[in-house]
């Protein structure tokens, strides 16, 4: 009897040790992050193409979305299509109801002939130093119709004529 216990002792000690069933004081697994909020949505004052319009021509080459917001915001801009420009024209902006608005901002896009019958989002990223995020997402389809102006009348007038209309 002694000689088994001296023999399964030692054994029974060495599985009890390596079964890794005790909670060691090793460290926690750390708490995710919480996600961030969904931004905004960009009230959008005007764009090209219009927000109620679906549908583009192919032959579109210039976009734009226009919106009030802060002087101290950042953009990031977007349009999934060839050669991507982009401008960004601001001015200031006096409307005593709203303080929280000091610039109307004029986000102009250039790029490449748009793909017939294809899919595009035009996208506005806006981040402002008091940590609030915005998003403006304009999505429309270029069809594959051609871009026609017709012009309803000619008339010339005097640059006399002109000039008094901005006196």
């Amino acid at each position: 009897m002694t000689k088994r216990f001296i023999i399964i002792f030692p054994i029974l000690f060495f599985l009890d040790a390596c079964s890794g069933g005790g909670g060691g004081g090793g460290t926690q697994a750390p708490t995710p992050a919480p996600a961030e909020p969904a931004p905004l949505p960009i009230d959008v004052l005007d764009s090209v193409p219009d927000a109620t319009t679906s549908l583009a021509a192919h032959q579109m080459t210039g976009f734009s979305m226009i919106h009030a917001t802060q002087a101290d915001a950042t953009f990031e801009l977007d349009l999934d299509c060839g050669d991507l420009e982009t401008l960004t024209v601001r001015r200031s902006l006096v409307d005593l109801a709203d303080e929280d608005v000091d610039q109307l901002v004029d986000h102009k896009f250039s790029c490449n002939e748009l793909a017939a019958n294809a899919s595009y989002s035009v996208t506005v990223d806006e981040s402002r130093s008091n940590g609030d995020r915005l998003r403006g997402v304009i999505s429309f389809q270029s069809d594959d119709s051609t871009m026609s102006v017709s012009v309803l009348a000619d008339q010339f007038v005097q640059k006399s004529d002109v000039n008094d209309l901005f006196t």
